[in-house]
């Protein structure tokens, strides 16, 4: 028995709590990123569909 483990033993409690901390706050910013990540992909094609329109903006713009 190690009574000098007892003392570090607070101190892991208060380390791991703070690791628990840190993953979920990782796992939500990794959510978020997952979100943004969809929302990108939704807007993508809009882009598609700007594209005929600035097509007959230049034709325009040529005659």
């Amino acid at each position: 028995y190690n009574p000098r483990f007892e003392e570090y033993n607070p101190m892991f409690e208060e380390y791991n709590l703070t690791f628990e901390e840190s993953s979920s706050t990782f796992y939500k910013s990794s959510s978020i990123f997952d979100e943004s990540s969809s929302t990108f992909d939704e807007s993508s094609p809009t882009f598609d569909e700007l594209n005929p329109i600035l097509d007959q903006q230049d034709i325009a713009n040529q005659m």
